[in-house]
């Protein structure tokens, strides 16, 4: 681990889907205050609503905003602690801003098909310890709401800023 520059975490291609309990999954490799991380994409896309025909919503990490209910909060993936806690890392709750169930967010220079998303906090890093596993999620499908008429998946690369 080097502080002060991006370190890759992941050693295979996680993959998060946008239903059916399919976080990404890596493991912390070092010790340590991680102050951000950024997810790459690599393939793959989810949908947040497969019932429009005249409309495709499919994106890297949320849902296009041409569509109805997502607006200028397109934003679905976040970053989690494992079971049992399953505490939201990232994005802060700061971004999101209606606590509705499906937790959709803006962050400031990021739209759902950038090629990578990064989530920072270097006021307030997270303190993470080797071997902790940590989990990549598609919002509506870590809630278990509104995943019905999701489809697809996101493959990432994963990289964190340690202090």
């Amino acid at each position: 681990m080097i502080s002060g520059r991006w370190t890759i975490l992941n050693t295979t291609e996680p993959c998060f889907g946008a239903k059916g309990n399919k976080p990404a999954r890596f493991t912390i490799k070092w010790e340590g205050f991680l102050a951000a991380f950024k997810i790459v994409h690599t393939k793959g896309e989810v949908n947040c609503d497969t019932r429009q025909t005249k409309h495709s919503f499919a994106s890297k990490w949320g849902c296009l905003t041409k569509h109805p209910k997502v607006d200028n909060t397109p934003l679905g993936t976040f970053i989690t602690t494992s079971p049992p806690s399953r505490r939201i890392l990232f994005p802060r709750e700061k971004f999101i801003p209606n606590k509705s169930p499906t937790m959709w967010y803006a962050l400031p220079g990021f739209h759902p098909d950038s090629p990578f998303l990064v989530f920072h906090d270097f006021a307030n890093p997270e303190f993470v310890q080797y071997g902790q596993e940590v989990e990549i999620w598609y919002g509506e499908d870590l809630q278990g709401v509104s995943e019905d008429d999701n489809d697809g998946k996101s493959c990432v690369e994963v990289f964190a800023w340690y202090l």
